[in-house]
């Protein structure tokens, strides 16, 4: 007799005992008298919705991190199926001992057991949490800050050769809205404590940001003659991090463009020309190796002017005498493994705004938010910010994305600003499509085990919608100017 059967057999003699009967009931004897029988009937039913009700808790928190690492697919396949087979064996095992209690229904799940899976879901999800908040928040910092320093870096090429008042300008307010990238991008890192507590990826991420600095610093000093001390002023280590040693940082990436630059010398064919342009570098040199408690460096001007004068010259010969294209510009460090590929998903709009809605409705368990990442799941990597923001007025998320902690809402604020709606005038357009004549419909998303709460929420957004087979169409009109968005959906409609 096992365990179960033990706890049955006893139970039975107790209700025996409570219903006056003086002796154990056998398979061969009578049935229960009425009483019992509704007693036990009761019990049986409490118990099969207890039964049920721990099985969508369960299943319900499975289904949720499934969502989390859908995000994993495509740039991280490896922790993606490990993730998704721990998450599925779970979700078995589950339902076997559900499958086994249900034969027994008068007895609860055993404690330990449950516990015990509990404990399992529990350390799955700060695994995900961890790996989600720690290596794809680096990944995306890093790919981000790598990006970022590429543009800049085309950015100052563009300086050295363009100098009209106009062109100044433009390079200006290029440099404001990298400043301001760089600024958000710090702040996010700040944010996130398994990145700062781990030395060697914040480390990483400190050099990325010096880098930064260092070519808005270079760009602006180029470009607008401005001096040390007021470009210094907006550097984003020097407001965000205590201690930080700026000086010694840009002094080093001057040495080193400035040993890269003097390897050029050797695609000069007038001897004359490569000596002047030696001497010219090795003055430089020696500048930057002054004592550093006795000037500061980069304050002088004077030393930036006469490493611009030898940029500029070196890489104007070279352009003169036809050297290949690659070679004459300034190129990127190559210590600072700046390893950008432009089909990183991770770095467009549509994944970055996945991942923090993953995050959103982690803590929310929102139902138009899942709706939302169910379609973006759908949508191409040329999905832009301007079609998200719209996607969420049309989801009727964008309350619960500002007031719910995560980055997108930042990306999304410049749009509320400049297509602002009032939530009574969402309302009247979505009206008008449901009372038009007109429907053409495009797979949006597919159904799955929360099929009743999607048809509800659907139903409650006044959306025109229907259902096809497992699909879910929606009216092509919400997405007219989506076309990024409306291209992805038609074309997995076919």
């Amino acid at each position: 007799m096992n365990f179960i059967q033990k706890i049955y057999h006893h139970w039975k003699l107790f209700w025996m005992w409570l219903f006056g009967s003086g002796k154990e009931e056998t398979d061969s004897e009578e049935k229960p008298n009425s009483l019992e029988k509704v007693v036990s009937e009761e019990l049986v039913e409490k118990e099969r919705e207890r039964i049920n009700l721990a099985k969508r808790t369960m299943l319900s928190k499975l289904y949720m991190l499934e969502q989390e690492i859908a995000v994993l697919q495509n740039n991280f396949p490896t922790e993606f199926q490990a993730f998704q087979s721990r998450i599925d064996d779970l979700r078995e095992d589950y339902q076997t001992t559900l499958e086994e209690v249900k034969k027994e229904l008068r007895f609860e799940i055993n404690p330990e057991q449950d516990s015990l899976k509990q404990g399992q879901v529990v350390k799955l999800e700060k695994d995900i949490e961890k790996f989600l908040q720690k290596e794809v928040k680096f990944h995306i910092l890093s790919q981000q800050l790598q990006r970022l320093i590429a543009k800049l870096n085309i950015l100052y090429n563009v300086a050295i050769f363009h100098t009209t008042e106009k062109e100044k300008a433009s390079i200006k307010r290029q440099l404001s809205n990298a400043l301001a990238v760089e600024t958000r991008l710090a702040s996010d890192f700040l944010s996130c404590d398994y990145i700062l507590e781990d030395e060697q990826l914040k480390e990483r991420i400190v050099n990325l940001l010096s880098y930064v600095d260092y070519h808005i610093f270079k760009t602006n000093m180029r470009a607008t003659k401005q001096t040390f001390d007021t470009t210094n002023s907006s550097l984003v280590l020097l407001a965000q991090f205590e201690n930080f040693d700026e000086e010694s940082a840009f002094v080093a990436f001057l040495k080193d463009e400035l040993s890269d630059l003097m390897e050029l010398l050797s695609y000069i064919r007038e001897e004359e020309l490569q000596k002047n342009l030696q001497k010219e570098a090795d003055k430089v040199i020696a500048n930057l190796t002054v004592d550093k408690e006795k000037v500061s460096l980069l304050s002088e001007n004077a030393i930036w002017n006469q490493f611009f004068h030898f940029e500029t010259t070196l890489l104007s010969i070279l352009k003169a005498s036809g050297v290949e294209k690659e070679k004459t510009k300034v190129a990127l460090l190559a210590r600072m493994q700046i390893a950008v590929e432009e089909e990183d998903v991770l770095t467009l709009p549509s994944t970055n705004a996945f991942l923090d809605l993953v995050s959103v409705f982690a803590t929310t368990q929102n139902m138009k938010v899942l709706l939302l990442l169910k379609l973006l799941k759908r949508t191409s990597k040329e999905v832009t910010y301007k079609e998200i923001y719209f996607l969420a007025l049309l989801f009727d998320v964008l309350g619960v994305i500002e007031n719910t902690e995560n980055s997108l809402k930042q990306y999304l604020e410049k749009y509320k600003d400049k297509y602002p709606y009032a939530p009574n005038d969402i309302w009247k357009k979505k009206l008008s499509v449901l009372g038009a004549s007109n429907h053409n419909y495009v797979v949006a998303f597919s159904l799955d085990e929360c099929q009743k709460e999607m048809v509800q929420t659907l139903t409650s957004l006044k959306l025109d919608f229907k259902i096809e087979e497992d699909k879910v169409l929606l009216n092509s009109y919400y997405f007219g100017g989506m076309p990024h968005v409306l291209a992805s959906l038609q074309s997995s409609s076919k």
